[in-house]
């Protein structure tokens, strides 16, 4: 089997569980869009690979369009972050042949609901992040990156500890500090819709850091 038939075939099972759906202490929502997720031959070729805490609630997540919106185009945090994804290159969205697609996936497959109040979304369980750790082993080890970037505290938390088995303190900490993973360089950035101070700054500095590590 060929790396395209082995993400797609990723995709379906992903898109078939129901570990989680089952469990009535459990957050998550299952993705009820039958959308087939295209481009897979062009995410392979990606050096970079994004981790985020889980599916969006407006995100198709097998339509191989991260950090779009219901209507289809770019969210806010999706425009941010490709302005910076193309000074080295690459893109969110497939429609420019001169910039490679960067894969994106989530510490958990599904949308977690929101919180009480409407005020974000939840944190995912602990629970449920095992229960998705296959589909993220299988992910890492198909795809081979040179740069895994991690996206907030959630994402950053959960990765250091199931792949790095490193503490975490706190987001902060981890700013423009890469860390070795079976030959592969982890940064952790504050999420593209977060409000911290110096934001840009940082994420002048690690793609700066980032443009060097993918050549």
């Amino acid at each position: 089997m060929d790396r395209t038939q082995e993400i797609k075939l990723i995709y379906q099972r992903v898109h078939a569980c129901t570990t989680c759906h089952s469990n009535p202490k459990g957050t998550v929502k299952p993705d009820t869009k039958k959308v087939v997720r295209r481009f897979f031959e062009q995410i392979l070729d990606s050096k970079i690979f994004i981790i985020g805490q889980s599916l969006a609630k407006t995100q198709v997540r097998l339509s191989g369009m991260p950090f779009h919106n219901s209507e289809g185009g770019l969210s806010n945090g999706g425009r941010y972050l490709e302005k910076y994804l193309n000074q080295v290159g690459y893109t969110i969205p497939p429609t420019n042949d001169t910039l490679t697609l960067v894969y994106s996936t989530d510490m958990v497959q599904c949308f977690p609901g929101r919180k009480e109040g409407g005020k974000g979304d939840n944190i995912p369980l602990t629970s449920e992040i095992n229960n998705c750790r296959q589909w993220l082993d299988r992910e890492l080890s198909l795809m081979k990156p040179k740069v895994v970037l991690l996206f907030g505290t959630p994402a950053t938390k959960s990765f250091y500890h199931y792949y790095l088995s490193k503490p975490f303190t706190k987001l902060s900490d981890y700013y423009e500090s890469p860390q070795d993973f079976g030959g592969m360089k982890v940064l952790s950035l504050p999420h593209m819709t977060s409000m911290v101070p110096d934001k840009s700054g940082i994420y002048d500095r690690t793609f700066r850091m980032i443009k060097g590590m993918i050549q």
